[in-house]
C-alpha cells in the first residue's frame, strides 16, 4: 500500500517530535500520529530532509486506509471500487427515454439524458438506438467528456417517477372530480 512520506510521529511517551529531531536519538520507537502504526525513520538522501515511514507490516489494512498519510490516490481508489460494488447491487438499469400510458395509450413525456458537465443531450453513440450498457462510459458529442451510463440513467430513472408520480396525482384528480360530478344528485353518497 502506497503511504505519504511523514515528518511527524509521536515518540513513546505521546510527544510529537520532528523527523529531523529523532535523528538525534535514532533507535527508539516512533508511531504515527494519525493511525497509532509503528514508523521506521529514515536518515534521508542527499538534500532531502530526514522522513518516516510506516512500517506495514505491524499494523492491519483497515488501520491504514484510515491514516491521513495515505496516499490519496489509493483512497480515490477504494471509493470508486466502493461505489462500483454499491452500483453492481442494484437492479440493471433500463434506459428510460418516454413514458407511455397503459391506460389511455398516450405518450406522456420525453426523458432526456443530459451529460453531466455541459448539460447536452446529444452523445457520440456507434449506431441509431444504441442503448449501452450499464457500468460503461458514452461520449459527449459536444464537449467530448466520459459521462457514466449508470448514474445517467439514476437520473433519468428519477425524473421519470417524479413524472408518474405528477401524473398519477393528475389521474387521481381527475377521477375525483369526475365521481363528484357523477354522484352530484346523489343522497346517498357524498364525496370530499
Amino acid at each position: 500500500m502506497r503511504m505519504l512520506k511523514c515528518y511527524l510521529a509521536n515518540n513513546r511517551d505521546g510527544h510529537i517530535v520532528t523527523a529531523k529531531d529523532a535523528m538525534q536519538s535514532p533507535g527508539r520507537v516512533w508511531t504515527c500520529s494519525s493511525c497509532g502504526c509503528q514508523l521506521i525513520l529514515h536518515a534521508g538522501s542527499s538534500g532531502e530532509a530526514p522522513w518516516f515511514e510506516h512500517d506495514q507490516r505491524t499494523v492491519t489494512t483497515n488501520v491504514l486506509m484510515q491514516c491521513t498519510h495515505l496516499d490519496p490516490e489509493v483512497k480515490a481508489e477504494a471509493r470508486c471500487q466502493k461505489l462500483r460494488r454499491i452500483i453492481g447491487n442494484l437492479d440493471a438499469p433500463v434506459m428510460v427515454l418516454f413514458w407511455h400510458c397503459v391506460w389511455c395509450g398516450n405518450h406522456i413525456k420525453t426523458i432526456r439524458l443530459r451529460c453531466t458537465f455541459c448539460r447536452s443531450e446529444q452523445f457520440a453513440v456507434p449506431y441509431k438506438d444504441y442503448s449501452p450498457p450499464g457500468n460503461s462510459f458514452v461520449v459527449c458529442a459536444n464537449c467530448g467528456r466520459e459521462n457514466d451510463v449508470t448514474s445517467l440513467l439514476i437520473v433519468a430513472k428519477s425524473k421519470g417517477i417524479a413524472i408518474a408520480e405528477a401524473y398519477a396525482d393528475e389521474l387521481v384528480k381527475k377521477m375525483k372530480k369526475d365521481l363528484i360530478k357523477t354522484f352530484k344528485n346523489s343522497k346517498f353518497i357524498k364525496i370530499k
